[in-house]
Order: structure tokens, then sequence, then C-alpha cells
């Protein structure tokens, strides 16, 4: 898909796509630190990223699909977000609160392809198993209930990037970076600024 500004030619970038190029343009850049302390930069985001959107596309995941995600605040629950977006899938987020009899009808009724479950939420994925209309599950991290895709999509290499060149809304990208919680991640600032001046010169 494309759009012409007089002889300019844009190619559409998605959410996840454009984000990736902002975590490239630094990757040496702390970008996310965990509840533990823990510190990721921007490179290390962009290839578990890219990693876990290939072994998802390897499990045929893709366009039109949708991914439940049983996760909680945490670094596997944003770069799971991310990963289905690259594969083409939309997720389905099954919240804290709600009662796996819910979760359940919830992933029946989108007809979910798979059920990422990060290790705050084991022991909800434990009793939502059983349930009729649950999808395959994977663990994004070991478990003892579901296969480890992370664990899986290391031992790959990092899928190569299509570059980016349509440009993006640097307040839209600014959201993306923020992800769900604000209170535990450095944003990374990347090239907002390149990407305002892009954005209207092509207005």
């Amino acid at each position: 898909m494309s759009r012409h500004h007089g002889t300019t030619q844009t190619r559409f970038s998605t959410c996840t796509e454009a984000l990736l190029d902002v975590l490239s343009a630094a990757p040496s850049r702390p970008v996310l630190t965990t509840a533990d302390g823990s510190v990721i930069s921007a490179g290390a985001l962009r290839d578990r990223v890219c990693r876990l959107g290939g072994e998802l596309e390897r499990r045929r995941v893709g366009r039109g699909d949708t991914v439940g995600l049983l996760t909680g605040n945490s670094a596997d629950d944003l770069a799971a977000r991310y990963a289905a977006n690259l594969a083409g899938a939309r997720v389905v987020v099954l919240y804290e609160g709600m009662s796996t009899s819910v979760m359940a009808r919830i992933l029946a009724s989108v007809d979910g392809a798979l059920l990422l479950v990060d290790d705050l939420r084991h022991d909800v994925a434990r009793e939502l198993l059983p349930l009729p209309g649950v999808p395959p599950v994977l663990s994004l991290g070991p478990s003892d209930f579901a296969a480890d895709v992370l664990a899986a999509a290391a031992r790959h290499p990092t899928r190569a990037m299509r570059p980016t060149r349509a440009p993006v809304e640097a307040a839209h990208l600014a959201e993306l970076a923020r992800g769900p919680s604000r209170r535990q991640r450095t944003l990374p600032c990347g090239r907002s600024d390149l990407i305002r001046r892009q954005t209207r010169s092509t207005a």
C-alpha cells in the first residue's frame, strides 16, 4: 500500500515496524526496567520481538489470526504484543480479575489461534486450560503445562527487518513506546524529531 504526494512515494508501515525502527536507531539505549531491576536495551527488545514474531509465523500464526495474551505487566507481555502484530495477527488481552470461564468464552468468540502465558499468570493458566474454547497454549518462559516459545524462538536468528520509510506520527510512536504502563519503563526517544519533520514535509 502506498500513497503519492507529488513525486514522493511512501509505503504503509505497521505500528510495530515503526517501533522497531526506533529501537534499531539506538540499540544500546536502555528502554525497559523490569520489576526485579533488570534493564533491557533497545536492541535486546528489538531482537526478542523479531525472534518471537518469526517463531509465531513458523507456527502458522499470521494475518487474520487472533492471539490471546494471559500476561501481567512484564517485558514478555510487551514483546508478545509486538511480535503478534509483526506476524500479522491481532491480540486479545485477558485481564486480571476476569473469571476463567469468561476468559474461555472470549477466546472461543474470537476464534483464538494461540494463547501466550507469562510467568505472572501460571496459576490462572492451569485453571483455564481444561475449559472448552481455549486454543493451543505456549508459555513465555519455562512452565510445567506448555512448551516454552521463547526458548524455541531463541534457537533461530533474528528475522531480517524490512526497512520502514513511511512517515509515522511522532505522538503515536511515543504511545507505542510507553506500552501498557509507564511506571516501569524508560522511553526510547530515537528519531521522533526526524519523524515529525518527515510527516510535515509530506503533508
